[in-house]
């Protein structure tokens, strides 16, 4: 999987900013800026908020979203989705991902098609870092993710 796809290393020790946001109505400004990147703002989950992640590396075309990967989106269902700061996506979608496998280490493949690898991680735990940089028609609020073509696709992943 490529290194690139996670902006830091969540196991690395960390320095606390001074100038950084405290509060969740001030991260959500700054997310909410169109004309600001909201880095450094993020988000840990636990399996009980039942918010599922869905991230690809090298995502985008000058096209927009490679078809592969907006098939899948499309699939699971149209949510908030963002660019990550190395031509990565991450969508966000309420529900999380059924037992077993529900709050455990994220699930992560390597998406093939024809020439091009797409890094593709999905969890409903851990950190979230947020750029803030959403992508153009993609809806504003979190949706939820469609159920069938979530255990589709983990079927097709197993």
């Amino acid at each position: 999987m490529s290194e690139s796809l996670f902006s830091h290393d969540p196991t690395a020790a960390r320095t606390l900013d001074a100038e950084s946001l405290y509060s969740a109505a001030e991260a959500k400004a700054a997310f909410d800026d169109d004309e600001h990147e909201a880095d450094g703002i993020g988000l840990v989950l636990t399996r009980h908020d039942q918010l599922l992640v869905c991230e690809f590396g090298d995502a985008w075309t000058d096209d927009g979203v490679a078809t592969p990967v907006a098939e899948i989106l499309t699939g699971l269902g149209r949510t908030v989705v963002e660019r990550t700061s190395d031509d990565g996506l991450r969508a966000f979608y309420r529900g999380s991902l059924p037992e077993p496998v529900r709050g455990g280490e994220p699930i992560v493949v390597d998406l093939v098609a024809t020439e091009t690898v797409y890094p593709f991680r999905l969890f409903d735990s851990g950190w979230v870092p947020l750029t803030g940089k959403r992508a153009p028609n993609a809806p504003t609020t979190i949706q939820p993710v469609d159920p069938h073509a979530l255990s589709g696709l983990l079927r097709k992943i197993d």
